[in-house]
């Protein structure tokens, strides 16, 4: 990557505490190879975007509201002009020259809609990964299928940053994916552009980076993931911490219904009962352990 291909950063601030000053550190070393970067901040309360402030090439975008992750993200990304877009969340801190080869690595494959890096948490790997969740895979996660068969050992699902021997025999294979977390993304504008970007009716997250997923993928796009490029650290579970648990189930399973209704229309109609109803227990038994 170098200045005249075209990079910007959009990153979407909420009540982040210190996370949004790191990230910007750790974002200083590739300078002027920023074209621009945007922090638009949905009405925090903290005081986590002042570090925004005053920092040589980053303008502050202040919402005054919780736009959601949709809303901003989208805001973020009309005021910049660039090919590719990095969207991050402010948990996240990156290591030092994998943005510029991520960027020439999606560059080079045209039909390249949103490229991702490996993720390091402080236990190890994030997960971050997934396919796109049919009508199955939302009812097992509602009814605490997932659970059951994790704790039975019968959970065989895949991560596909499982396979170290390829990843160090090839740090930069690409792997084709289907919804890898929106924590970091490369995104291309004109994948954004082609989709009429996020939807907002996620708000205030969750959801909303599946449906655009799903779209970009629909639109012929692709999304690659580049499992041995490691691009940063993320930090995780913030949203959850400052929500609180009652609030994350109302807002995770309404937005989980939001998605088959938009995707699934008759099975949306057959298995919202049971989703309302896994959200209700998971609210009143697993809630008490989070007070």
């Amino acid at each position: 990557m170098d200045a005249a291909s075209g990079l910007s950063a959009v990153i979407v601030n909420w009540n982040s505490g210190s996370c949004l000053a790191r990230l910007l550190d750790s974002m200083e070393p590739l300078g002027k190879k920023w074209a621009r970067v945007v922090v638009v901040d949905n009405g925090s309360q903290d005081g986590s975007a002042r570090p925004a402030l005053g920092r040589d090439g980053v303008e502050l975008v202040e919402a005054g509201e919780n736009l959601g992750f949709a809303g901003a993200a989208n805001r973020g990304i009309a005021r910049v002009a660039t090919p590719w877009v990095v969207l991050l969340n402010p948990d996240i801190t990156l290591r030092p020259g994998t943005v510029e080869t991520l960027c020439h690595e999606a560059d080079e494959r045209p039909r390249c809609g949103i490229a991702t890096g490996t993720l390091l948490s402080a236990s190890g790997r994030t997960p971050q990964i997934r396919p796109l969740p049919g009508p199955w895979t939302l009812l097992r996660d509602a009814v605490f299928l997932d659970e059951l068969l994790a704790a039975a050992g019968l959970d065989r699902r895949r991560d596909p940053e499982e396979d170290e021997a390829a990843v160090n025999d090839s740090p930069l294979r690409a792997v084709e994916v289907e919804q890898p977390a929106a924590a970091f993304w490369m995104l291309r504008r004109r994948a954004w552009e082609a989709i009429a970007g996020f939807d907002c009716r996620f708000h205030p997250a969750w959801f909303e980076d599946v449906d655009f997923c799903r779209r970009v993928l629909a639109a012929g796009w692709e999304i690659l993931h580049f499992p041995g490029l490691r691009v940063g650290t993320h930090l995780g579970g913030s949203s959850l911490d400052r929500l609180g648990y009652a609030a994350f189930v109302e807002i995770y399973y309404r937005n989980m219904l939001q998605y088959l209704a938009k995707h699934h229309k008759l099975a949306y109609l057959l298995l919202w009962p049971l989703i309302r109803l896994g959200a209700l227990v998971r609210r009143g038994v697993i809630g008490r352990w989070y007070r």
